[in-house]
């Protein structure tokens, strides 16, 4: 293929690829300034939920007694903060209609607050129910194996 025919090929595949028919559910346009979902805060909103449910194996390695509720509070106000915003990138990118932001943030922190409240803890009572079979492999000799983390 000569360079010229080259030339036309990409012209032609970037106008297929450029028509709005073809873009049907591909693309989405978004207004300026408004918020779009992140890989790199999902992940930390991840990494703050494992730290949180198992609290000395993430995050923070060095835990006691007296700091966990710190270390739980922070963590918790800092997803909440992270997951307000993912979940209002969401809505916005979703939206197909104008709609003000402030009341997609309203709609956000309910969301973010319903999770927290209800599913977090759901979670947390599911997570708690295999802390026993972590807890024994953390016990005696073992306390410095990596992954053993706990100070209590």
């Amino acid at each position: 293929m000569s360079p010229n025919e080259l030339n036309e090929q990409l012209k032609q595949t970037v106008s297929q690829l450029s028509e709005p028919e073809s873009l049907h559910g591909l693309f989405r346009e978004v207004s300026e300034g408004d918020p779009l979902p992140s890989a790199p805060v999902l992940a930390e909103i991840i990494d703050l939920c494992r730290a949180i449910l198992f609290p000395g194996f993430y995050g923070k390695s060095l835990l006691s007694r007296e700091t966990l509720p710190y270390h739980i509070g922070v963590s918790l106000d800092r997803l909440s903060h992270l997951l307000t915003q993912q979940v209002l990138a969401g809505l916005c990118f979703q939206r197909t209609e104008p709609v003000e932001t402030c009341k997609l943030t309203e709609k956000a922190q309910t969301i973010t607050g319903e999770f927290i409240a209800d599913d977090y803890r759901r979670v947390h009572r599911l997570a708690a129910r295999t802390a026993p079979d972590t807890g024994h492999r953390c016990r005696g000799s073992l306390q410095r194996r990596p992954g053993c983390r706990f100070v209590w």
